[in-house]
């Protein structure tokens, strides 16, 4: 099982108005990443596929605000950052 923790990613620039960077460590299996507003809607879904390392997202179709970017590996590994889009 692969240990992961908040410290094992990082996204960049936050707050940010067009491309959010995301690094990950790597990974042993697939994982998703969602991001969410902040009352609990899903505006973002994508794929992570395994010993992927860096993944870019368009996120200028996104409103203004305080969103939540989670990362599920394994179906039970969760991590949750917030994410200022401006």
């Amino acid at each position: 099982r692969t240990n992961i923790d908040q410290e094992s990613f990082d996204i960049f620039p936050n707050p940010c108005s067009s491309s959010l960077h995301i690094l990950l460590p790597e990974l042993s299996d697939k994982g998703i990443i969602n991001i969410y507003k902040a009352g609990g809607s899903c505006m973002l879904r994508t794929s992570v596929f395994k010993n992927q390392s860096k993944i870019v997202l368009d996120v200028s179709s996104l409103p203004p605000g305080v969103y939540f970017l989670q990362i599920i590996i394994q179906e039970n590994i969760r991590v949750n950052k917030k994410l200022i889009i401006q």
